[in-house]
């Protein structure tokens, strides 16, 4: 019963495990995936669903309905986030309800999508901040206006995944795109935040632009370290910083690593949870790099300096690397962290790609 209603098949009264095998491999080697986005609010209802197909002697295996989430009681907070193409999301409107058949998107490449997850600090509940960059290319997606503004839509899904804890760490919304006409067909970035535990996760993004319909989704496989023991957050590798604003200098996380071989790559990473040899927090941190080819060619190289404290108390590096004469090519960036006091190790392996 519970295949049959899913659009699955059941294998049953049979000891011939490897013909129920072949049969199921046969299925699964054609089949179609078809989209449905309900117009009516959630009523938490159950909701039936029929396919119908315009050819005899065939059978549909399909689900036969989906039960709706239970209407919203209030407006769900709007977590903080960052976009770098215009206003990028609805800040007044709610939040949808997450389809979890979202989930099983798979081979929708019509919008071509990046993603990179960046580790950052522990929260209060013992979980790490993940910073996902996405970028998407907008020349797939639907948009509209004159002059020097153009806009649209699209259905945007974050969600972390575990690997031992079985619970997801969704976020989904409706984004708005507000471009400059000059930015268009351009690649748009967009930033948000979610919460992992330590250990092996994966980050999946869709998104579906509301005009066409058309979607993309790509996944990301990461680790997340021991928050409980001294590591790095994931470096920022990027040749784009903002300066003023009233701010400090501060770098753009980027999806990719491909960079132009000319002016400077910038470097960021903080250091979190190191202690000396009492279990005090210590601020006598020192770090360094090496740059190398692929074939482990040295082409420069820093010996560990101190590094200084932040406001706050945070223990940063940030430091640039010039790119103008270096051949293209792939390069290794090793970074090495040590604590003076403690002499404790960390050390972090950046790969990035000239040309």
């Amino acid at each position: 019963m519970i295949a049959e209603n899913t659009g699955g098949t059941s294998i049953r009264d049979t000891n011939d495990l490897s013909g129920g095998v072949e049969r199921i491999a046969e299925e699964s080697s054609a089949y179609y995936l078809l989209g449905y986005q309900p117009e009516q609010a959630p009523d938490g209802k159950w909701h039936e669903l029929e396919v119908k197909v315009a050819r005899a002697g065939v059978k549909v295996r399909t689900r036969h309905g989906y039960q709706a989430p239970p209407p919203p009681t209030a407006a769900p907070a709007s977590p903080a986030s960052t976009g770098t193409a215009g206003k990028d999301r609805d800040r007044t409107g709610p939040k949808r309800p997450m389809d979890p058949a979202v989930l099983m998107i798979g081979g929708a490449d019509a919008v071509p999508l990046r993603l990179a997850p960046y580790v950052l600090d522990p929260d209060k509940a013992g979980r790490a901040r993940v910073l996902v960059v996405l970028e998407l290319d907008t020349s797939r997606l639907t948009l509209h206006g004159e002059g020097g503004r153009r806009t649209g839509a699209i259905d945007l899904t974050v969600v972390g995944m575990s690997r031992d804890l079985a619970h997801l760490f969704p976020l989904d919304e409706r984004v708005r795109i507000d471009l400059d006409a000059k930015a268009e067909g351009g690649w748009m970035s967009l930033t948000r935040e979610i919460r992992l535990p330590s250990g092996v996760a994966q980050v999946r993004a869709v998104v579906r632009d509301v005009a066409s319909g058309v979607a993309g989704t790509v996944t990301q496989r990461l680790e997340v370290p021991p928050l409980d023991k001294p590591y790095l957050t994931t470096p920022v590798v990027t040749d784009r910083m903002i300066v003023g604003g009233g701010q400090g200098p501060r770098l753009l996380p980027v999806a990719q690593r491909r960079f132009r071989p000319k002016g400077l790559l910038y470097c960021s990473y903080e250091v979190i949870g190191m202690m000396n040899a009492r279990g005090e927090a210590t601020t006598r941190v020192a770090g360094g790099f090496t740059l190398r080819r692929s074939d482990g060619q040295m082409v420069s190289q820093s010996s560990p300096t101190p590094i200084a404290v932040a406001l706050g108390g945070k223990v940063v590096r940030l430091f640039a690397l010039p790119l103008a004469g270096l051949e293209a090519g792939e390069y290794e960036l090793v970074l090495d962290v040590v604590d003076e006091a403690s002499g404790r190790t960390l050390q972090s392996h950046e790969r990035f790609i000239l040309g």
